[in-house]
């Protein structure tokens, strides 16, 4: 996998919201093992309404077809305590078959990787892209639909659907 990519929508808050892009396995309901990717900090600094694409390249990550993967956006790990809100664009509910939305309200590293998440419901499907070297395997492509799916909302720092 080359790279994945979020649509993110800034809001008008104090404080610009801080985040951090990661790709897990994923077991249908929480991550296996740990972090395949970990991306820099980022801080959201577009004008409030104004939605930016957001890629994330890899450094070559290996899937395996028939795997499910999990790409996900979180402020657990590079929050301040400040309120600042931003939205993931989504396209509506099963756009994408099988896709699903799901949530973590984590509060520590462990929970994250180590708990089930929440799925969403009404299950939206958010807008994304991800970039694979080669042709996939026909099940390389339906890992894509996974990695549509998660959603991650802490009390602090807000991240969250919107369509």
């Amino acid at each position: 996998m080359q790279s994945f990519s979020f649509w993110i929508n800034a809001q008008q808050n104090p404080d610009p919201l801080q985040f951090t892009a990661n790709l897990v396995q994923w077991n249908g309901l929480m991550p296996i093992g740990p972090r395949l990717y970990t991306s820099a900090p980022l801080a959201i600094t577009a004008a409030a309404g104004v939605t930016e694409k957001y890629q994330f390249n890899l450094p070559n990550i290996a899937v395996t077809g028939g795997d499910q993967y999990m790409a996900f956006l979180t402020t657990l790990d590079v929050s301040d305590g400040l309120t600042g809100t931003a939205y993931v664009g989504f396209i509506g509910s099963d756009v994408l078959p099988g896709g699903r939305a799901f949530v973590s309200y984590a509060t520590t590293d462990s929970e994250l990787l180590q708990q089930d998440w929440a799925y969403l419901q009404p299950s939206v499907d958010l807008v994304f892209q991800a970039q694979f070297t080669g042709v996939p395997e026909p099940g390389v492509t339906s890992l894509a639909i996974c990695i549509v799916t998660t959603l991650i909302v802490f009390r602090r720092n807000n991240l969250v659907g919107q369509k």
